[in-house]
């Protein structure tokens, strides 16, 4: 459940949905945001101080959140979180080196305050429950006008129609499914990995298209040559072989420009931007699959180029030329 404003949602909401019978279990996500002035990292970019960012924090009680929200190895610690702890999302941990047991001094409304870090969780509980999670005590210490922004629910289908009797009475409450509560409004947005397949789809097309128009032109600028090579015994695998390697070099010389270009291009976007959270990160699988793209291209771009060089007749490459 979630808010369609920005005012947030009333405080007693949280306990009207908790006691809606079916409910097994509930967590209230209060928001806010807050300063770490302690620890800051050490200058990475053209020696300039590292900047870091207000971090969106949350509240909620920790072994609620732990139940509804699916953290990984963190779900042990978080579910203990006490006040005077926070867990953080581990790719600001990693970027800004907050290991587990770090403490981080954050500005809170009567000055500041310290909270050891005892947990990191996955990009996708990031979505969820923002830059870092503390416990309710600590959030009303940081911001004591935070509102409730979501109500994370456990329960079955059916438990719909009693929560929207609980909240009859509050116009921008939104009872919604998980994924509907991330991409739609006031919720984060997520990344859909299949809109990352059709990029990667429409890029292997485009690029077995380019590969192949390549080798047709070469073929048909080169018919004397194939020709010959027909007429002094050369088999049709042979040439055929020949025009797949002339592929395979366009592939490889591509694929190495491209990886190339790209790493260039998010290295310039981090020192322009002085963003530590702007890395060049491949996934271990990253390297296999493109090795297996390139040589599909290499196989499919060649069939047709190949066939066409292997079966030039004599007479026709010596008439052309």
């Amino acid at each position: 459940m979630s808010t369609d404003g920005g005012s947030g949602l009333p405080a007693s909401v949280a306990a009207d949905v908790a006691a809606v019978a079916g409910v097994r279990e509930s967590a209230d996500l209060v928001r806010a945001r807050t300063t770490v002035t302690d620890p800051i990292p050490p200058p990475r970019v053209r020696g300039r101080p590292t900047v870091v960012p207000p971090l969106a924090v949350t509240g909620a009680r920790g072994a609620a959140v732990a139940t509804l929200v699916d953290l990984g190895a963190a779900g042990p610690p978080v579910s203990r979180l006490t006040d005077g702890q926070i867990a953080v999302a581990a790719e600001l941990a990693e970027a800004y080196d907050w290991p587990v047991g770090t403490r981080l001094t954050v500005r809170d409304a009567a000055g500041v305050q310290s909270l050891e870090v005892v947990a990191t969780y996955s990009p996708e509980a990031q979505v969820m429950l923002g830059d870092a999670l503390v416990s309710p005590a600590t959030i009303r210490a940081i911001d004591p006008v935070a509102f409730v922004s979501a109500v994370l629910i456990a329960g079955p289908g059916p438990v719909a129609d009693g929560l929207r009797e609980a909240v009859a009475d509050v116009p921008t409450a939104r009872i919604d499914p998980p994924r509907a509560y991330l991409t739609g409004p006031g919720g984060g947005l997520v990344f859909d990995p299949m809109l990352l397949y059709v990029f990667l789809g429409v890029a292997i097309v485009t690029a077995l298209f380019g590969v192949a128009t390549t080798l047709s032109l070469s073929v048909a600028e080169r018919t004397r040559e194939f020709g010959v090579l027909g007429a002094v015994g050369a088999a049709e695998r042979q040439i055929q072989a020949l025009v797949r390697w002339e592929a395979a070099t366009v592939v490889v010389l591509g694929t190495g420009l491209g990886v190339t270009t790209a790493l260039g291009v998010v290295r310039l976007a981090q020192v322009v931007t002085d963003s530590d959270l702007i890395a060049a990160r491949l996934p271990g699988y990253a390297l296999p699959v493109i090795v297996l793209g390139a040589v599909a291209v290499t196989l499919l771009a060649s069939v047709l180029p190949g066939r066409r060089a292997a079966r030039v007749p004599v007479l026709l490459a010596v008439h052309r030329e």
